[in-house]
């Protein structure tokens, strides 16, 4: 034997350039792998009763997997272990290894000692184990060419019925896509034609003529008169015997004169819609008033049928006052030529 050092070491690996060992001297050349998460604890009660029914399962088709009993002794006989049972009834325990032993003594070795042989007398069938093969074998055999014919055949019909169920579903997915795309046509049209109706639409509106001159001065008349003549109306109504009685006549009426004064701030309104309002609810709203007064029966207010609406009124009233002040322009025309 020779000295260790003089025989020839095998050369260290080298380092490449620029790397550093941060203390780490035999694991500096080697790739660094990032340690796997913790998963974190399961506290929800559902998920860890989903966890103990898949353990469960697993646990039973490894039960499943291992077959019948004797596959399970087969896989126990076949654990490491000695290959010779260890204890005997009515003998002494005793063995050799032949290996170490000479040629020429192994076999009188074997009469006189037990020795290794190798094999498990446990596992062994000898001859006479299957003489009746009608008995212990034909009945098994029978049972699992059932068994597995059931189950290839069981296996055929599902991979027919899963054949039959992908074409069915892509039919029908064909069927959708198409009627999607006849939808996305026919949208596309609808949304052709709706382009066009709102063009022709403001080519019409932009064709068709204004608001006249009279409109444009009732609306602004009505916005001018409108807080004066609701004081001037409520002065009638009282006057004539509408609010002597109750006083929901006189909120009913605030509600109207306040939605026809939003109504006025939209520019949609008209002052003869006031009155008519009031002369058309005027007996439902006297009917009410008969149920809570009687003496509304005796002596009821007088009826007020106006002759002109309050527009036509305002017009009126607007055209003689241009006209008096036209008068007195020619006057004053007149009186300065003189």
């Amino acid at each position: 034997i020779g000295c260790p050092s003089a025989a020839p070491q095998k050369p260290l690996p080298q380092r490449p350039p620029g790397c550093c060992l941060n203390g780490r001297g035999a694991y500096a050349h080697r790739a660094t792998r990032p340690r796997k998460l913790t998963p974190p604890p399961i506290t929800s009660p559902i998920m860890q009763r989903k966890l103990r029914e898949a353990r469960l399962r697993l646990r039973r088709k490894i039960k499943l997997a291992a077959g019948d009993m004797g596959r399970i002794h087969v896989s126990v006989q076949c654990a490491r272990g000695p290959s010779e049972p260890q204890a005997l009834s009515q003998g002494v325990q005793a063995a050799a290894l032949t290996d170490l032993t000479p040629a020429d003594l192994v076999e009188p070795l074997k009469v006189i000692v037990k020795c290794k042989t190798g094999v498990d007398v446990y596992t062994q069938v000898t001859y006479g184990d299957l003489l009746d093969f009608e008995t212990e074998v034909d009945r098994l055999a029978k049972a699992l060419d059932e068994v597995v014919l059931e189950q290839a055949i069981g296996a055929v019909l599902y991979e027919d019925d899963a054949t039959a169920l992908r074409r069915e579903q892509a039919v029908y997915v064909a069927k959708r896509r198409a009627e999607r795309m006849e939808l996305d046509r026919l949208n596309r049209i609808e949304a052709g034609r709706r382009r066009c109706g709102l063009r022709a639409l403001a080519l019409a509106e932009r064709a068709a003529p204004g608001p006249t001159f009279r409109a444009i001065h009732a609306r602004a008349m009505a916005d001018h008169y409108m807080a004066g003549l609701r004081a001037d109306a409520l002065d009638q109504l009282q006057a004539a015997g509408y609010l002597i009685a109750d006083d929901q006549l006189a909120a009913w009426m605030q509600d109207r004169f306040r939605d026809y004064n939003v109504r006025c701030g939209r520019h949609d309104v008209r002052l003869d819609e006031i009155i008519g309002d009031v002369i058309a609810n005027r007996r439902q709203t006297y009917r009410r008033l008969e149920k809570r007064h009687p003496r509304f029966k005796e002596d009821p207010p007088e009826v007020i049928v106006p002759d002109v609406t309050f527009s036509d009124a305002i017009l009126s009233e607007e055209i003689t006052i241009e006209r008096i002040a036209n008068i007195h322009d020619d006057d004053d025309d007149d009186h300065n030529n003189f």
